[in-house]
C-alpha cells in the first residue's frame, strides 16, 4: 500500500510541475510574435498557433532531456523557449517551411 501511494504522490507531483511548467511557457510565449504563437492558453488557441507552440515545446523538452543525460543543471525556462524558438525557426527555413 505505501508504494502504491508513493506512486500515486509522485505522479501527482509531476502532473503538477507539468500544469507549471505548460503556464510559464503560455506566459513567455504571449510575449512572442503573436502571429506565430497567438496569446492565450495552448487550449484556447486557433490550430497554427498550438502547433506552433507544440513545436516550441517538444524542442525544450528535447532540450531538457539533454542537460539532465549530461548531469547538468537545466536553465530557466525563458533561455529554453528562447533557444527552442530560434532552433525551430532554423529548422523550419533549412526544410523550406515558413511556419516560423
Amino acid at each position: 500500500n505505501m508504494e502504491n501511494t508513493l506512486s500515486a504522490v509522485l505522479m501527482h507531483t509531476q502532473r503538477m510541475q507539468m500544469e507549471a511548467a505548460g503556464r510559464e511557457m503560455d506566459l513567455i510565449l504571449n510575449n512572442m510574435d503573436e502571429g506565430l504563437y497567438g496569446r492565450g492558453r495552448l487550449n484556447d488557441l486557433k490550430e497554427d498557433s498550438a502547433l506552433n507552440r507544440i513545436s516550441v515545446a517538444d524542442e525544450v523538452a528535447r532540450m531538457g532531456e539533454g542537460y539532465l543525460a549530461r548531469g547538468e543543471g537545466i536553465p530557466p525556462m525563458d533561455t529554453l523557449v528562447e533557444a527552442a524558438v530560434q532552433a525551430a525557426a532554423n529548422w523550419q527555413s533549412e526544410h523550406g517551411m515558413s511556419s516560423y
